[in-house]
């Protein structure tokens, strides 16, 4: 499975047989991720019109909120937390939970409802989000594979100027490297070869 970053807290996840788009950014991006084949929408939060959706990507499914639900076999859960809703979804075996714009660490209810994590997309900016420490604090509740921040200042990213940049979430982590990528690919064995924790920077596609 294939992960691309479109900025905020907008990902691809590109599988085997279809995408699916964390927090669709804006219109530039839902064109340019509906080009690559059947694309299903996860939202964190109710910012998406799901009519419009229908109209403009010849019926492309969306789904938030809390909850389970199913399609084409991609398993998403809702989970609420701290009033914010967090999605869990399993695509090609990788299990990907994004935090959406959580203020708050997960208690243990909602860390043992989310179960095992491969990626983990968590915000870290600060403001209205997660700062550093508070972001770090959550991994090691979480106890991802792999973690992948986003809400972080970006030049390159409209609306990102409040947040704080990556500067300090590296700091916090221990992360030395901060060279993003273009992409990233995943596999559930390359998930879970150790029990360390490894963090991944992606570079916002355009």
């Amino acid at each position: 499975m294939e992960i691309a970053y479109y900025g905020m807290g907008c990902f691809r996840l590109k599988g085997k047989e279809h995408n699916v788009v964390l927090d669709v950014l804006d219109d530039h991006v839902r064109k340019q991720v509906t080009k690559s084949g059947t694309v299903f929408f996860v939202d964190t939060q109710d910012h998406c019109d799901p009519d419009a959706l229908r109209n403009q990507e010849s019926g492309a499914q969306r789904v938030s909120g809390a909850g389970e639900f199913e399609i084409a076999g991609t398993e998403v859960k809702g989970i609420v937390s701290g009033g914010k809703t967090a999605m869990l979804v399993t695509i090609d075996d990788v299990r990907c939970l994004t935090l959406g714009t959580a203020d708050s660490i997960p208690d243990d209810a909602v860390i043992d409802a989310i179960g095992h994590v491969d990626v983990l997309f968590v915000p870290i900016g600060g403001h209205t989000v997660l700062d550093a420490p508070g972001a770090v604090r959550a991994i090691r509740a979480i106890e991802p594979a792999v973690i992948i921040p986003m809400h972080y200042r970006q030049e390159s990213v409209s609306g990102s100027g409040d947040y704080d940049d990556l500067a300090p979430f590296c700091k916090e982590f221990g992360l030395e490297d901060m060279n993003a990528l273009a992409k990233v690919s995943i596999s559930p064995s390359s998930s879970s070869e150790d029990d360390v924790t490894s963090a991944v920077i992606l570079e916002p596609q355009r």
